[in-house]
């Protein structure tokens, strides 16, 4: 009780004085991202509706150099007393007590409603006395209408160490859920919703690498073996994703992507007339097997130093020496990331397969997954024409990652829930 009363203190307080704390919007003005969630209160209860997710201490105590950030969007925002929709966080000692509030988005400072714009800031938690935890929160203060939230990021000297991805269905009971300071949001509570909007992607064929006995590894550059191997995948990265636990990233900051670098596991190289870095995956199947389709996961982006997707081809063999061609694997050449694949082909028997994949020489190729697919079961295509939306709560994404800066060239994608497909796109496919 001590607790929300100095909550609501501090908040009536810096509503009523109209102050937000380093709330700062970018200009640019964005695409929704490819997973959010949104809340929307249309009672007539203007009480503080808010959800909120705890984060410990020890995660980010005495850190000097910390930012906060998300994609944001507000709609149809009506307000009472200076009231707003807002993202924000808070600082708690071990006795309970708020010692530090932050808004860092505020529906007062958005000068375009309805569309989605980056918020972000900067703060620091070396000088707090007793930190115990912080919460993270989005809703409403004396407010009606709609806020919408990209995945939230936070990093320190732009390494991402905290990272709330709303890829499937939002878990209301999840443990980092704050029920205690999660206000007027129930099943029962009329007026207020919230869903979850993700990419759905479904696999109906078998994918043999996700087998027992199955190894997958980098080969051909200066140093070869499994991506979380040290010198494998670039120092000082954690870029390091396995390439077969049935996750694609999406465009976020997540590190379950695999990130080619000639300095530590790629060359140059070709594929027929075409000539970049060139990474290559060897996947061991443990014993000859049947397949008949091959893919691979790719992203790629010039803006931040990820090389654009040039080819990709598929071999097969018997002794990881002599190798056969299987295919090239096709790619969509109007979206920058997403599978590329064989489609289906003959039937081949083998154990081992090599996935080469050519990207313009750049300073990363980032790849998050590939498949070998049994014969017997059509492959559906992963891209839906639209986002799903799902509603129950959201599902947590942790660990450190590096945010996209021009100077680095580099960018971490999120999760995508591997679920089932919402509808058929038509795809321009391209080698």
């Amino acid at each position: 009780m001590k607790k929300l009363l100095s909550l609501l203190l501090v908040v009536s307080m810096v509503l009523a004085l109209g102050i937000v704390a380093g709330a700062a919007p970018k200009d640019e003005t964005k695409k929704a991202p490819v997973s959010y969630l949104w809340l929307a209160n249309t009672s007539d209860n203007k009480d503080p509706t808010l959800l909120t997710w705890r984060i410990d201490a020890e995660t980010f105590a005495g850190k000097a150099n910390l930012r906060i950030f998300a994609d944001v969007c507000f709609e149809n925002i009506e307000a009472v007393n200076g009231g707003c929709a807002v993202a924000n966080i808070y600082f708690y000692n071990s006795k309970n007590e708020l010692i530090k509030f932050d808004d860092w988005a505020d529906s007062r400072l958005d000068t375009t409603p309805g569309e989605w714009r980056t918020w972000e800031y900067s703060f620091e938690t070396a000088s707090l006395d007793d930190f115990a935890y912080a919460n993270v929160a989005v809703g409403f203060w004396q407010a009606t209408g709609k806020v919408s939230i990209g995945p939230i990021n936070i990093s320190t000297n732009r390494e991402m160490f905290w990272t709330k991805s709303f890829n499937g269905p939002l878990d209301y009971h999840a443990e980092d859920i704050f029920e205690s300071t999660t206000f007027n949001i129930s099943e029962e509570n009329e007026g207020v919703t919230f869903e979850t909007v993700y990419e759905i992607q479904e696999n109906v064929g078998k994918n043999l690498c996700l087998e027992d006995g199955v190894d997958v590894t980098i080969i051909g550059g200066p140093n070869e073996g499994h991506t979380s191997d040290d010198g494998v995948f670039y120092p000082g990265s954690i870029y390091k994703g396995s390439l077969n636990d049935g996750i694609c990233g999406a465009p976020d900051l997540v590190p379950d992507w695999f990130g080619f670098h000639k300095s530590s596991n790629a060359t140059t190289g070709s594929i027929d007339d075409l000539s970049g870095d060139l990474g290559t995956v060897l996947i061991d199947l443990g014993e000859a097997k049947d397949f008949s389709r091959v893919r691979l996961y790719y992203w790629w982006d010039s803006e931040y130093g990820i090389g654009e997707t040039l080819a990709s081809r598929a071999y097969y063999s018997d002794d990881a020496e002599n190798w056969t061609e299987f295919g090239d694997l096709l790619f969509d050449s109007e979206t920058e990331y997403g599978w590329a694949d064989t489609d289906e082909k003959g039937l081949v028997t083998a154990r081992y397969v090599k996935v080469e994949y050519l990207y313009k020489t750049s300073a990363w190729g980032m790849i998050s997954e590939v498949e070998v697919i049994a014969s017997g079961g059509d492959v559906v295509d992963d891209d839906s024409s639209a986002p799903a939306e799902e509603s129950k709560p959201a599902d947590e994404s942790k660990g450190g990652t590096t945010e996209p800066t021009s100077d680095s060239g580099f960018i971490a994608l999120a999760l995508i829930a591997s679920l089932a497909v919402a509808g058929a796109v038509v795809i321009k496919k391209s080698r």
